[in-house]
Protein backbone atom coordinates (compact mmCIF):
# COMPACT_ATOMS: atom_id res chain seq x y z
CA UNK A 1 0.00 0.00 0.00
CA UNK A 2 3.05 2.47 0.29
CA UNK A 3 6.64 2.62 -0.84
CA UNK A 4 9.41 4.58 -0.79
CA UNK A 5 13.22 4.15 -2.26
CA UNK A 6 16.50 5.02 0.29
CA UNK A 7 19.66 6.98 -0.75
CA UNK A 8 21.42 3.57 -1.76
CA UNK A 9 18.23 2.14 -4.06
CA UNK A 10 16.81 -0.12 -1.27
CA UNK A 11 12.89 -0.53 -2.04
CA UNK A 12 10.72 -0.70 1.59
CA UNK A 13 7.01 -1.11 1.09
CA UNK A 14 4.21 -1.91 3.39
CA UNK A 15 2.91 -5.32 2.47
CA UNK A 16 -0.49 -4.72 4.26
CA UNK A 17 -2.32 -7.85 4.06
CA UNK A 18 0.93 -9.93 5.59
CA UNK A 19 0.96 -7.57 7.95
CA UNK A 20 5.03 -6.89 7.43
CA UNK A 21 7.16 -4.45 5.93
CA UNK A 22 9.82 -5.63 3.46
CA UNK A 23 12.60 -4.77 1.53
CA UNK A 24 14.64 -5.05 -2.02
CA UNK A 25 18.11 -4.83 -1.65
CA UNK A 26 19.02 -2.19 -4.57
CA UNK A 27 22.14 -3.72 -5.59
CA UNK A 28 21.26 -7.90 -5.36
CA UNK A 29 17.43 -7.88 -5.84
CA UNK A 30 16.82 -10.16 -2.99
CA UNK A 31 13.82 -9.35 -0.75
CA UNK A 32 13.39 -9.86 3.48
CA UNK A 33 10.91 -8.85 5.93
CA UNK A 34 12.67 -6.08 7.90
CA UNK A 35 9.28 -5.42 10.46
CA UNK A 36 6.19 -7.66 11.74
CA UNK A 37 5.94 -11.23 12.20
CA UNK A 38 2.94 -11.18 9.84
CA UNK A 39 0.56 -11.86 12.90
CA UNK A 40 -2.37 -8.39 12.83
CA UNK A 41 -1.33 -7.18 16.21
CA UNK A 42 0.34 -4.16 17.74
CA UNK A 43 3.31 -5.21 19.69
CA UNK A 44 7.14 -4.98 19.84
CA UNK A 45 8.11 -1.34 20.67
CA UNK A 46 11.70 -1.53 21.97
CA UNK A 47 12.91 -4.71 20.59
CA UNK A 48 13.84 -6.06 16.83
CA UNK A 49 11.15 -4.85 14.04
CA UNK A 50 11.37 -8.22 12.73
CA UNK A 51 9.47 -9.85 16.46
CA UNK A 52 7.40 -6.65 16.38
CA UNK A 53 3.06 -6.96 15.05
CA UNK A 54 1.95 -4.13 13.10
CA UNK A 55 -1.84 -3.88 11.70
CA UNK A 56 -2.54 -3.12 8.16
CA UNK A 57 0.80 -0.96 7.12
CA UNK A 58 -0.47 1.75 4.68
CA UNK A 59 2.69 3.54 4.37
CA UNK A 60 6.67 3.83 4.95
CA UNK A 61 9.00 6.72 4.36
CA UNK A 62 12.89 7.66 5.04
CA UNK A 63 13.99 10.42 6.98
CA UNK A 64 17.21 12.36 6.28
CA UNK A 65 19.12 9.67 8.44
CA UNK A 66 17.72 7.05 6.93
CA UNK A 67 15.43 5.66 9.19
CA UNK A 68 12.42 4.22 8.36
CA UNK A 69 9.15 5.70 9.38
CA UNK A 70 5.51 3.23 9.13
CA UNK A 71 2.15 4.42 9.14
CA UNK A 72 0.93 1.37 11.05
CA UNK A 73 -2.88 2.23 10.23
CA UNK A 74 -4.56 -0.41 11.94
CA UNK A 75 -3.07 0.76 15.05
CA UNK A 76 -3.92 4.21 14.67
CA UNK A 77 -0.12 4.63 15.18
CA UNK A 78 3.34 6.21 13.16
CA UNK A 79 6.35 4.14 13.99
CA UNK A 80 9.61 4.51 13.84
CA UNK A 81 12.81 1.83 12.57
CA UNK A 82 16.29 2.71 13.20
CA UNK A 83 18.33 1.39 10.04
CA UNK A 84 21.41 0.81 12.53
CA UNK A 85 20.18 -1.49 15.02
CA UNK A 86 17.01 -2.76 13.64
CA UNK A 87 14.99 -1.59 16.69
CA UNK A 88 11.07 -0.48 15.99
CA UNK A 89 9.31 1.99 18.70
CA UNK A 90 5.96 3.96 18.47
CA UNK A 91 6.49 7.56 17.58
CA UNK A 92 3.47 8.86 17.20
CA UNK A 93 0.20 7.79 18.86
CA UNK A 94 -0.76 5.70 21.15
CA UNK A 95 -2.39 3.16 19.66
CA UNK A 96 -6.41 4.27 20.45
CA UNK A 97 -8.56 5.95 18.09
CA UNK A 98 -8.28 9.49 18.76
CA UNK A 99 -8.30 13.52 17.39
CA UNK A 100 -6.25 14.99 19.89
CA UNK A 101 -2.68 16.26 21.11
CA UNK A 102 -2.41 19.14 18.77
CA UNK A 103 0.37 21.16 20.48
CA UNK A 104 1.88 18.68 23.02
CA UNK A 105 4.19 15.57 22.42
CA UNK A 106 2.99 13.41 19.46
CA UNK A 107 3.91 10.46 21.28
CA UNK A 108 0.56 11.16 23.48
CA UNK A 109 -2.03 12.16 20.49
CA UNK A 110 -4.53 10.14 18.82
CA UNK A 111 -4.81 9.01 15.50
CA UNK A 112 -7.33 7.42 13.52
CA UNK A 113 -6.05 5.32 10.85
CA UNK A 114 -2.79 7.19 9.49
CA UNK A 115 -3.01 6.21 5.67
CA UNK A 116 0.01 8.08 4.59
CA UNK A 117 3.27 9.92 5.59
CA UNK A 118 6.37 12.08 4.01
CA UNK A 119 9.08 14.39 4.84
CA UNK A 120 9.72 17.84 4.11
CA UNK A 121 12.96 19.67 3.56
CA UNK A 122 13.94 20.62 7.39
CA UNK A 123 12.90 16.66 8.69
CA UNK A 124 9.91 17.29 9.61
CA UNK A 125 7.41 14.46 9.47
CA UNK A 126 3.57 15.08 7.97
CA UNK A 127 0.84 12.51 8.34
CA UNK A 128 -2.77 12.55 6.73
CA UNK A 129 -4.62 11.25 9.27
CA UNK A 130 -7.40 9.42 7.06
CA UNK A 131 -10.47 9.72 9.20
CA UNK A 132 -9.68 12.70 10.67
CA UNK A 133 -9.54 14.17 7.47
CA UNK A 134 -6.48 16.42 8.28
CA UNK A 135 -2.89 16.61 7.51
CA UNK A 136 -0.61 16.70 10.74
CA UNK A 137 2.84 17.57 11.47
CA UNK A 138 5.16 16.68 13.93
CA UNK A 139 8.50 18.01 14.47
CA UNK A 140 11.02 16.29 14.63
CA UNK A 141 13.20 18.63 16.58
CA UNK A 142 10.77 18.84 19.74
CA UNK A 143 8.80 16.23 19.04
CA UNK A 144 5.32 18.38 19.00
CA UNK A 145 2.39 17.65 16.80
CA UNK A 146 0.44 19.92 15.28
CA UNK A 147 -2.77 19.88 12.73
CA UNK A 148 -1.19 21.75 9.32
CA UNK A 149 -4.12 21.73 7.41
CA UNK A 150 -7.53 21.11 6.73
CA UNK A 151 -10.05 21.28 9.70
CA UNK A 152 -10.73 17.75 10.43
CA UNK A 153 -14.31 18.02 9.07
CA UNK A 154 -15.31 15.47 5.85
CA UNK A 155 -16.46 17.46 3.34
CA UNK A 156 -15.47 19.59 0.22
CA UNK A 157 -15.12 23.15 1.13
CA UNK A 158 -12.13 25.66 1.72
CA UNK A 159 -10.57 26.29 -1.61
CA UNK A 160 -8.63 30.33 -1.99
CA UNK A 161 -9.34 30.32 2.10
CA UNK A 162 -6.93 29.76 4.87
CA UNK A 163 -5.63 26.03 4.86
CA UNK A 164 -6.62 24.68 8.30
CA UNK A 165 -10.67 25.95 7.81
CA UNK A 166 -10.49 23.82 4.51
CA UNK A 167 -12.57 20.50 4.49
CA UNK A 168 -11.93 17.55 2.79
CA UNK A 169 -12.59 13.45 2.78
CA UNK A 170 -10.05 11.15 3.86
CA UNK A 171 -6.76 12.34 2.47
CA UNK A 172 -5.48 9.25 0.68
CA UNK A 173 -1.88 10.51 -0.66
CA UNK A 174 0.29 13.71 0.45
CA UNK A 175 3.70 14.78 -0.90
CA UNK A 176 5.71 18.05 0.06
CA UNK A 177 8.05 19.98 -2.46
CA UNK A 178 11.22 21.27 -1.77
CA UNK A 179 9.41 25.26 -0.70
CA UNK A 180 7.11 23.41 1.26
CA UNK A 181 3.66 23.16 -0.32
CA UNK A 182 1.58 20.50 0.67
CA UNK A 183 0.41 18.43 -2.63
CA UNK A 184 -2.75 16.11 -0.92
CA UNK A 185 -4.82 13.09 -2.76
CA UNK A 186 -8.32 14.31 -1.77
CA UNK A 187 -9.78 10.73 -1.56
CA UNK A 188 -12.29 8.70 -3.53
CA UNK A 189 -15.43 11.13 -2.48
CA UNK A 190 -14.19 14.63 -3.93
CA UNK A 191 -11.89 13.17 -6.77
CA UNK A 192 -9.67 16.02 -6.67
CA UNK A 193 -5.63 16.96 -6.05
CA UNK A 194 -5.22 20.45 -3.03
CA UNK A 195 -2.45 22.48 -2.84
CA UNK A 196 -1.63 24.54 0.37
CA UNK A 197 0.93 26.56 -0.04
CA UNK A 198 3.78 26.85 2.19
CA UNK A 199 2.92 29.87 4.80
CA UNK A 200 5.64 30.56 5.89
CA UNK A 201 8.23 33.80 4.96
CA UNK A 202 11.06 32.37 2.37
CA UNK A 203 13.42 35.13 2.41
CA UNK A 204 17.42 35.82 1.88
CA UNK A 205 19.58 38.06 3.49
CA UNK A 206 23.31 38.98 2.61
CA UNK A 207 25.34 39.50 5.75
CA UNK A 208 28.80 40.97 5.69
CA UNK A 209 31.28 44.05 6.04
CA UNK A 210 30.47 47.94 4.56
CA UNK A 211 33.94 48.76 5.23
CA UNK A 212 37.06 46.77 4.76
CA UNK A 213 41.04 47.41 4.65
CA UNK A 214 42.52 47.58 1.11
CA UNK A 215 43.53 43.97 0.15
CA UNK A 216 42.14 42.96 2.75
CA UNK A 217 39.78 39.68 1.58
CA UNK A 218 35.92 39.93 2.47
CA UNK A 219 33.46 37.28 3.41
CA UNK A 220 29.88 37.52 2.52
CA UNK A 221 27.15 34.76 4.17
CA UNK A 222 23.57 34.46 3.32
CA UNK A 223 20.89 33.63 5.83
CA UNK A 224 17.32 32.04 4.43
CA UNK A 225 14.36 30.81 6.10
CA UNK A 226 14.50 27.99 4.04
CA UNK A 227 16.83 24.55 4.17
CA UNK A 228 20.34 25.84 2.64
CA UNK A 229 20.84 21.89 1.81
CA UNK A 230 17.86 22.52 -0.99
CA UNK A 231 18.71 25.07 -2.10
CA UNK A 232 21.81 27.09 -4.66
CA UNK A 233 23.18 30.76 -3.86
CA UNK A 234 24.35 32.33 -6.63
CA UNK A 235 26.42 35.11 -5.51
CA UNK A 236 26.93 38.32 -7.70
CA UNK A 237 29.46 40.93 -7.83
CA UNK A 238 28.65 44.35 -9.59
CA UNK A 239 25.88 42.52 -11.07
CA UNK A 240 27.21 39.86 -12.71
CA UNK A 241 27.31 36.28 -11.57
CA UNK A 242 31.05 35.29 -9.63
CA UNK A 243 29.51 31.89 -8.27
CA UNK A 244 26.70 29.23 -7.55
CA UNK A 245 26.78 26.99 -4.56
CA UNK A 246 26.76 27.38 -1.34
CA UNK A 247 25.47 30.15 0.95
CA UNK A 248 28.83 31.92 1.78
CA UNK A 249 31.30 34.13 -0.52
CA UNK A 250 34.53 34.74 -0.48
CA UNK A 251 36.27 38.39 -2.96
CA UNK A 252 39.83 38.37 -1.86
CA UNK A 253 40.48 41.57 -3.70
CA UNK A 254 37.71 43.89 -3.37
CA UNK A 255 37.60 47.68 -4.70
CA UNK A 256 35.95 50.99 -3.52
CA UNK A 257 32.18 50.81 -4.44
CA UNK A 258 31.73 47.51 -5.11
CA UNK A 259 28.01 45.84 -4.64
CA UNK A 260 27.49 41.98 -3.53
CA UNK A 261 24.18 40.39 -3.38
CA UNK A 262 22.81 36.91 -3.62
CA UNK A 263 19.85 34.85 -5.56
CA UNK A 264 18.63 31.73 -3.48
CA UNK A 265 17.23 29.04 -6.22
CA UNK A 266 15.23 26.42 -5.01
CA UNK A 267 14.85 23.77 -8.15
CA UNK A 268 11.63 22.78 -9.64
CA UNK A 269 9.60 20.00 -7.56
CA UNK A 270 5.76 19.82 -7.76
CA UNK A 271 5.77 23.55 -8.95
CA UNK A 272 7.97 25.48 -11.02
CA UNK A 273 11.53 27.39 -9.59
CA UNK A 274 11.71 29.55 -6.79
CA UNK A 275 13.89 31.99 -5.97
CA UNK A 276 14.70 35.33 -3.82
CA UNK A 277 17.03 37.72 -3.98
CA UNK A 278 18.66 39.20 -1.33
CA UNK A 279 19.39 42.93 0.15
CA UNK A 280 22.75 44.75 -1.54
CA UNK A 281 25.98 45.37 0.08
CA UNK A 282 28.05 48.13 -1.11
CA UNK A 283 31.77 47.94 0.02
CA UNK A 284 34.12 51.02 1.17
CA UNK A 285 37.69 50.87 1.09
CA UNK A 286 38.83 52.09 4.79
CA UNK A 287 40.41 55.74 4.26
CA UNK A 288 39.48 55.36 0.84
CA UNK A 289 39.35 59.01 -0.68
CA UNK A 290 40.43 60.95 -4.27
CA UNK A 291 41.79 64.47 -4.27
CA UNK A 292 38.33 65.74 -2.50
CA UNK A 293 38.07 64.90 0.99
CA UNK A 294 34.66 65.51 0.73
CA UNK A 295 33.20 63.23 -2.14
CA UNK A 296 34.12 60.26 -3.98
CA UNK A 297 34.88 61.97 -7.19
CA UNK A 298 34.38 60.26 -10.98
CA UNK A 299 35.94 62.08 -13.61
CA UNK A 300 35.69 61.27 -17.38
CA UNK A 301 37.33 63.11 -20.12
CA UNK A 302 34.77 63.67 -23.28
CA UNK A 303 37.29 64.35 -26.13
CA UNK A 304 38.53 68.14 -23.97
CA UNK A 305 35.61 67.91 -21.85
CA UNK A 306 36.47 66.79 -18.08
CA UNK A 307 33.00 65.73 -16.12
CA UNK A 308 32.73 64.25 -12.75
CA UNK A 309 30.04 62.76 -10.43
CA UNK A 310 29.04 62.83 -6.93
CA UNK A 311 29.13 61.91 -4.33
CA UNK A 312 29.55 58.38 -5.35
CA UNK A 313 28.33 56.31 -3.73
CA UNK A 314 24.99 58.33 -3.68
CA UNK A 315 21.67 57.75 -2.37
CA UNK A 316 19.28 60.35 -3.37
CA UNK A 317 21.06 63.36 -5.51
CA UNK A 318 23.28 62.53 -8.31
CA UNK A 319 25.13 66.09 -9.12
CA UNK A 320 26.93 66.12 -12.70
CA UNK A 321 29.36 68.94 -13.37
CA UNK A 322 30.99 69.22 -16.77
CA UNK A 323 33.49 71.54 -18.19
CA UNK A 324 35.09 72.55 -21.51
CA UNK A 325 32.18 71.05 -22.92
CA UNK A 326 30.44 71.82 -26.28
CA UNK A 327 27.56 73.89 -25.85
CA UNK A 328 23.95 72.97 -26.50
CA UNK A 329 21.67 70.17 -25.07
CA UNK A 330 23.39 67.40 -23.57
CA UNK A 331 21.17 63.71 -22.58
CA UNK A 332 22.29 62.47 -19.71
CA UNK A 333 20.86 58.84 -19.35
CA UNK A 334 20.63 56.34 -16.65
CA UNK A 335 20.74 52.74 -16.97
CA UNK A 336 20.50 49.48 -14.78
CA UNK A 337 22.72 46.53 -14.59
CA UNK A 338 21.13 44.62 -17.23
CA UNK A 339 21.12 47.90 -19.61
CA UNK A 340 17.99 48.90 -18.96
CA UNK A 341 16.93 52.94 -19.57
CA UNK A 342 15.82 53.97 -16.17
CA UNK A 343 15.94 57.62 -15.85
CA UNK A 344 17.22 60.17 -18.57
CA UNK A 345 16.64 64.45 -19.02
CA UNK A 346 18.06 66.60 -21.50
CA UNK A 347 20.19 69.54 -19.97
CA UNK A 348 21.45 72.16 -21.39
CA UNK A 349 25.55 73.01 -21.69
CA UNK A 350 26.14 76.82 -21.15
CA UNK A 351 29.84 78.48 -21.61
CA UNK A 352 31.32 75.01 -21.74
CA UNK A 353 29.78 74.75 -18.43
CA UNK A 354 27.47 71.86 -17.13
CA UNK A 355 25.44 71.94 -13.51
CA UNK A 356 23.21 69.28 -13.13
CA UNK A 357 21.57 67.09 -10.90
CA UNK A 358 19.67 63.31 -11.25
CA UNK A 359 16.95 62.53 -8.75
CA UNK A 360 18.14 58.60 -7.56
CA UNK A 361 15.92 58.51 -4.84
CA UNK A 362 13.22 56.09 -6.29
CA UNK A 363 16.27 53.68 -7.68
CA UNK A 364 16.59 50.15 -5.79
CA UNK A 365 20.38 49.93 -4.83
CA UNK A 366 22.96 48.71 -7.24
CA UNK A 367 25.07 49.83 -9.77
CA UNK A 368 23.94 52.09 -12.49
CA UNK A 369 25.80 53.31 -15.73
CA UNK A 370 25.27 57.50 -16.60
CA UNK A 371 25.81 57.85 -20.02
CA UNK A 372 25.89 61.76 -21.17
CA UNK A 373 25.56 62.67 -24.96
CA UNK A 374 26.69 65.83 -26.51
CA UNK A 375 25.43 67.31 -29.10
CA UNK A 376 27.76 65.79 -31.74
CA UNK A 377 27.05 62.08 -30.37
CA UNK A 378 30.06 61.94 -28.51
CA UNK A 379 29.44 60.19 -25.28
CA UNK A 380 30.65 59.13 -22.47
CA UNK A 381 29.51 56.33 -19.49
CA UNK A 382 30.07 56.59 -16.08
CA UNK A 383 29.62 53.86 -13.39
CA UNK A 384 27.53 54.52 -10.53
CA UNK A 385 26.71 53.15 -6.98
CA UNK A 386 23.57 53.91 -5.21
CA UNK A 387 23.22 52.55 -1.60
Amino acid sequence: MGICVDTAGNIYFADAGNQRIRRIDGITGIITTIIGTGSNYYSGDGGPGTAARISTPRDVATDKSGNLYIADGGNDVVRKYVMATGIITTMVGTGVIGNTGDGGPASAAKLNVPSRITFDGTNNLYIADGNNNKIRKVNLSTGIITTAIFSGTSGNSGDGGPATAGQMSYPSGIAINKKGDIYVSDGSTNRRIRVAPYNGSISIIANGPTTVTAGTPVTFTASASIASSIATFQWLKNGSSVGTGGNTYTDVSPSNGDVYSCILVVAPECGTTFSDTSNNITISLAGYRTADTTEAVVKVAMEQSEIKIFPNPVHNQLNIEGTNMENGPVQISVYDRIGRLVSSKTAEVTDSHLTETMDMQSLADGMYLVTLTDNSGNSKTIKCVKN
